[in-house]
């Protein structure tokens, strides 16, 4: 029997560079402090200007990235999903911890200005 053992750093290079400018804008922004966090900063606006989503979907139980591509079409929002119902891990992401069973998912328009404050 032939063992065949990939590249797990080509690997990893090609995933990353593979990802959306977006989400590593996202991911970037998660490695900063709470203070330093755009969308910490500004989550009352995010909360503002959200709409309430019923938790209305069995796939979405642990899977904040599945709402995401339900909901805006793309997964890679899920930390902000998680940030703005005060979840800090998608275990939490469940019917039961959710105020009414509601989701804060914040407009889209509006994550996307406040990716526009980041600078590297």
């Amino acid at each position: 029997m032939e063992v065949i053992v990939a590249n797990t750093t080509t690997d990893l290079i090609t995933y990353h560079n593979s990802l959306t400018l977006t989400y590593k804008q996202i991911m970037q922004e998660y490695t900063k402090s709470i203070i330093d966090n755009v969308f910490f900063q500004n989550l009352e606006y995010l909360h503002t200007y959200s709409d309430l989503v019923r938790f209305s979907n069995d796939m979405w139980n642990q899977r904040p990235e599945m709402f995401c591509v339900d909901y805006y079409g793309q997964s890679e929002l899920s930390p902000i999903i998680l940030t703005c119902n005060r979840l800090s891990t998608f275990f939490l992401f469940t019917v039961d911890n959710l105020k009414d069973s509601l989701i804060i998912a914040p407009r889209l328009e509006n994550i996307i200005k406040l990716l526009s404050l980041i600078h590297d």
